[in-house]
């Protein structure tokens, strides 16, 4: 059976990508049913949902962007409240992936 736990991976201490990963990820977790996410070195965070859609959050960031499932990308204030109810639901599921990520064993 597929774990429901979720899964982190740990890049070099100099944010150098290791074989077979991607340059510039620091730390990627997965959350079981809902995706996966990587944070960058640049602090940028990107989640990528089992559904198909994304969201890029910057480091101190005043917007988010959200990629659609058919590539459409719209930008929304963080400052503004984001009327889009599915936007919303995912920005929570960033913080989530965020705790995993800082509360992995080994530091950001």
């Amino acid at each position: 059976p597929p774990s429901t736990q979720p899964e982190i991976g740990d890049q070099q201490s100099d944010g150098r990508a290791s074989q077979g990963s991607l340059p510039g990820v620091v730390k990627t977790a997965h959350l079981p049913q809902v995706g996966w996410a990587m944070l960058f070195v640049s602090g940028e965070v990107i989640v990528m949902f089992d559904d198909g859609t994304q969201l890029v959050v910057q480091q101190q960031a005043s917007s988010v962007r959200f990629i659609s499932r058919d590539l459409t990308a719209r930008t929304f204030a963080l400052t503004q409240g984001i009327a889009d109810a599915e936007v919303r639901q995912k920005l929570q599921k960033v913080n989530e992936f965020v705790d995993v990520m800082r509360t992995s064993r080994n530091v950001l």
